[in-house]
């Protein structure tokens, strides 16, 4: 089915928008920019990561809002039997989610832990990647999540096939430049886990258990 002429711009410019939306998201957060900001707020850096995640939704809200609101065509509807295979692949995502989740410091994930570690004059710093729950079975929990999250939810249409393209694409770039900026915090012991751990779909057995003695 080709997508009708009045219905190109519309979905041109939500795919423009996700792509924006996903650059300046990578961007703002990038080991560069984080740096120029210390250099440019100092100890008011602490407030960044909260301010980042506040903007960061509320720049997503109006852009979901566009690609429910704009007419698209539909290819593929799902039905049973096959809501079977879609609502276990949202399961599993959510399950790898939860597993992510509580591996990762919460508070500090999202910029509370820094503002109240600086109102209390203590210094918060990222401690070091660790290997323990799910990361002992694969590299980037929160993007194998988003990944398959986004394979499953929601009809084949033009628009949510724009937001799958653009959204999967981001979760692998943004592992690869993850991945670099990791080598070289952690070097070897980062390059060992990388050669033991998957980068995206898990291996539900302990790599310690491959660890020569």
């Amino acid at each position: 089915m080709i997508l009708p002429m009045d219905l190109v711009l519309p979905h041109l410019l939500l795919a423009t928008a996700w792509i924006v939306w996903c650059t300046l998201h990578s961007l703002l957060i990038s080991v560069r920019w984080i740096g120029y900001m210390h250099r440019v707020l100092g100890a008011r850096v602490a407030y960044y990561r909260l301010a980042y995640v506040v903007v960061s939704v509320l720049t997503l809200l109006p852009l979901l809002w566009y690609q429910w609101r704009i007419p698209t065509v539909t290819y593929w509807e799902w039905s049973w039997p096959w809501t079977i295979l879609q609502w276990m692949g949202i399961l599993i995502a959510g399950g790898i989610f939860y597993l992510a989740a509580r591996q990762y410091n919460q508070l500090f994930f999202f910029g509370i832990q820094q503002v109240t570690d600086h109102l209390a004059e203590r210094t918060s710093e990222f401690s070091g990647f660790t290997r323990s729950g799910i990361l002992d079975h694969v590299r980037h929990p929160y993007y194998s999540a988003g990944i398959l999250f986004l394979l499953a939810w929601g009809d084949v249409t033009t628009a949510n096939l724009v937001l799958k393209m653009v959204g999967i694409s981001y979760f692998i770039i943004g592992a690869v430049l993850e991945e670099h900026k990791l080598v070289r915090e952690f070097g070897d012991a980062y390059r060992s886990y990388q050669q033991r751990v998957p980068m995206f779909v898990p291996r539900f057995h302990s790599s310690r258990k491959q660890r020569p003695s």
